[in-house]
């Protein structure tokens, strides 16, 4: 079981959102190219839609061509306010008088070319700046920030996955992903417009699906940054997930909703670092 699959099945399981493993290990292992195409794909420029012949014409060439994509359209460094269910639920572990006195504690992400990212608690006692740490695991490993972070390798990724060409439809272009160790049924698509914005991506266990998850982006400085990610569970298998009140998301969240939202973005590093 990697690292990466027992961070997540631990915080689900913490506060009981998870109830059926098999779906969530699935999830969990296209979960590194999901993050990968969320980010890296919008930006690979419209020129590639002009015609099929102009798409990479390798698994290797695209690599490089996100790789590039992303280097050159992602800032040096940016910092946003994270905002999920979980979140707000985790904080409440945190000791009243570890909170900074009249505020109340934010959790912000902090990514750096050629640096880790980092998920930092604000107005809390030092001790507790770290609570989410342990989860910063998943951003290293999720591939959203592909050949610039320092740790991403074009090896690595294809040995562990297999990506069909892209094909073209009147909703836009389609790729599917699978697992090369993993099952026939066990796959997962993405769906993009006709500019390579990642419109949503579903995921499939034995031929079946069992979540979608749609993108939102905003602009900001001439960048293009995830602004909110909602997962839809659409499987067999019952989920209990706790959705957010916050009018921020969306007046339709349900249980079977699970948001991920960023907001106050900043490009410049706080001066005492984070």
């Amino acid at each position: 079981m990697s690292v990466h699959y027992r961070i997540i099945k631990h915080s689900l399981h913490q506060h009981t959102f998870c109830k059926k493993p098999g779906m969530l290990q699935l999830c969990v292992r296209y979960f590194t190219v999901l993050l990968w195409l969320c980010v890296g794909y919008f930006f690979v420029t419209a020129d590639l839609v002009a015609a099929e012949s102009t798409f990479p014409a390798s698994t290797e060439a695209l690599y490089e061509t996100i790789k590039k994509a992303n280097n050159d359209r992602l800032p040096k460094y940016f910092s946003a306010r994270l905002s999920a269910a979980t979140v707000s639920l985790q904080i409440k572990n945190v000791p009243k008088e570890m909170i900074d006195f009249g505020k109340k504690p934010e959790l912000h992400f902090h990514f750096k070319k050629n640096g880790a990212p980092r998920l930092v608690l604000n107005n809390v006692a030092d001790f507790y700046k770290n609570f989410f740490a342990p989860y910063e695991e998943i951003f290293a490993r999720s591939g959203l920030f592909l050949g610039i972070d320092g740790s991403s390798g074009k090896e690595r990724f294809l040995q562990q996955f297999s990506v069909s060409a892209p094909k073209k439809s009147e909703e836009g272009a389609s790729i599917t992903i699978r697992e090369r160790k993993g099952l026939p049924g066990d796959y997962a698509e993405y769906l993009f417009d006709d500019n390579w914005l990642i419109k949503q991506a579903l995921f499939y266990e034995a031929n079946t699906q069992t979540s979608e998850v749609k993108f939102y982006f905003t602009r900001k400085n001439n960048y293009t940054l995830p602004k909110r990610i909602l997962v839809y569970l659409t499987g067999p298998q019952s989920l209990q997930l706790a959705a957010p009140q916050s009018s921020t998301t969306s007046q339709n969240a349900s249980a079977d909703h699970i948001f991920i939202t960023f907001s106050d973005y900043k490009f410049k590093p706080p001066p005492n670092g984070y």
